[in-house]
């Protein structure tokens, strides 16, 4: 199976804007034409980087948009999400979730509750790449070539993996130049879908003691 950045959780947000970067991507893709050039190769992003994330949710015809500051770690299997959430008393705060994939723990942290939560991972590591047996559907340019330096190169590829539980859809688009993430797109046998969109990525991991556990306040 698939899995994105986050895991999968509902969580309440900050009021976003109706606009949907994941949506308008997606649309910009099927509605400029593909640049047809040599066939590359898939891609690999880099290893560590962080970004601003915007995530749309889909279940049981249920939309849930959200947004994070996500810290990515391939190297040391791990990522860092840092997510605005509306609190009981209607206050707005963050909650802070750590994945460590290499030993299958997750721990929610609530800073201003003071509340922990460990429990088990229920997915592998995601890397940002292009997946196993994807197909290239051509470029497109982000921006506008009219202008100079007014664009960005986009690659778009394309999978469908096949099991007994149906059908898997996957669609990512990433810069032609460095293999930067833009958007993530996966439809589930069951209609589910996630949606992931990247901006402001920036490469490396700028503190790492962000991926530090408070033991006094989170369980061993």
């Amino acid at each position: 199976g698939y899995t994105l950045t986050m895991s999968r959780r509902t969580l309440q947000t900050d009021k976003m804007a109706t606009f949907t970067p994941v949506i308008f991507f997606l649309l910009l893709a099927a509605s400029v034409p593909f640049t047809v050039s040599q066939r590359p190769n898939p891609c690999y992003a880099p290893e560590q980087f962080e970004a601003t994330a915007f995530f749309q949710d889909t279940y049981r015809t249920i939309s849930h948009d959200r947004t994070a500051r996500v810290a990515y770690d391939a190297t040391n299997l791990r990522k860092h999400i840092v997510q605005k959430i509306e609190t009981k008393q209607g206050d707005i705060s963050n909650i802070t979730i750590l994945q460590f994939y290499k030993e299958g723990w997750e721990y929610e942290i609530n800073y201003a509750e003071e509340e922990c939560k460990k429990e088990h991972l229920r997915s592998k590591f995601t890397y940002h790449s292009v997946v196993t047996n994807a197909s290239w559907q051509g470029d497109l340019n982000l921006g506008s070539s009219g202008v100079s330096g007014g664009y960005v190169e986009i690659e778009a590829w394309h999978a469908i993996h096949t099991n007994s539980d149906g059908s898997t859809r996957w669609d990512g688009t990433f810069t032609r130049t460095g293999c930067i993430p833009i958007t993530t797109n996966i439809v589930y046998p069951d209609g589910h879908v996630l949606g992931e969109t990247l901006v402001d990525v920036r490469l490396g991991i700028s503190d790492p003691k962000i991926f530090e556990i408070d033991h006094e306040l989170c369980p061993p």
